[in-house]
């Protein structure tokens, strides 16, 4: 793994980078642009229903981020055998078990996205609204937060 990791490094950092700039800046987005932009929608029907287009198509570009994190983050700790380093090595453990978090974070996010996507068809606008209320107010912030220690200790990495 350790060749292939230094054959092909730039690229795999590249994608690693992408993606992580892709999930992370996506929550970003959502939470701080389109969560407020929506609101001052007035047809609640309407902005519930902008609401799960968006987090639609959020979700697809995601799934393949995180997916693609985990792969390229996998093909560097090996690549790069931190375990010479015992405080890096740490520090890489540290990233996994955050990342893992963040996938779990994002699997309740997408099962309470999917159920306010099915009250919503059922035409339960109260419930839908209920359901979808916690993605915005703690979860999504909370895969924020998550993702600049991510972020940081990306960077404490790469400094070695």
């Amino acid at each position: 793994m350790s060749a292939f990791f230094a054959e092909y490094a730039r690229v795999i950092v590249f994608i690693h980078v992408l993606f992580a700039v892709t999930w992370i800046g996506g929550m970003v987005a959502i939470r701080f642009a389109m969560h407020p932009a929506l609101s001052v929608i007035e047809d609640g029907q309407k902005r519930v229903e902008l609401t799960i287009a968006t987090l639609n198509r959020f979700f697809l570009m995601v799934s393949t981020a995180i997916v693609f994190i985990g792969i390229t983050g996998i093909i560097m700790m090996l690549g790069i055998g931190f375990k010479a380093v015992p405080t890096l090595y740490m520090v890489v453990h540290i990233k996994s078990q955050i990342w893992m978090v963040m996938a779990v974070v994002y699997g309740v996010i997408y099962f309470k996205f999917t159920k306010a996507k099915k009250l919503f068809l059922s035409g339960d606008l109260e419930t839908t609204r209920k359901t979808l209320a916690p993605l915005a107010k703690w979860l999504i912030p909370t895969n924020i937060f998550l993702g600049l220690i991510e972020i940081m200790l990306g960077i404490v990495l790469r400094g070695y």
